[in-house]
């Protein structure tokens, strides 16, 4: 599946117009209403896949701060692991 900028900016008039598009209603309003307004009560900015830029209670992403890996997500593979022994299975 791919889209270009065009496609999502056609998207974007279609949620402006409340699902309405030429005059004719292609999504049912309810459901934008429902999409475009918070999903939940722990992020008022969020709605469903949509970012709502409200004002209220809103939940910033983070990272948990991992001490083990020296504050990084993802630890760096070790010094015995290269590409010659992945492959062959040895060490």
């Amino acid at each position: 599946m791919s889209t270009s900028c065009h496609d999502i900016a056609r998207f974007g008039w279609l949620m402006l117009n409340q699902g309405s598009w030429d005059g004719q209603q292609v999504v049912p309003q309810a459901d934008v209403g429902e999409a475009t307004a918070p999903s939940t009560d722990l992020n008022d900015a969020y709605g469903y896949m949509f970012r709502l830029n409200r004002e209220g209670h809103v939940v910033e992403p983070t990272f948990p701060f991992r001490s083990e890996y020296d504050g990084r997500l993802v630890p760096a593979s070790s010094e015995s692991v290269s590409p010659r022994s992945a492959r062959s299975g040895s060490s």
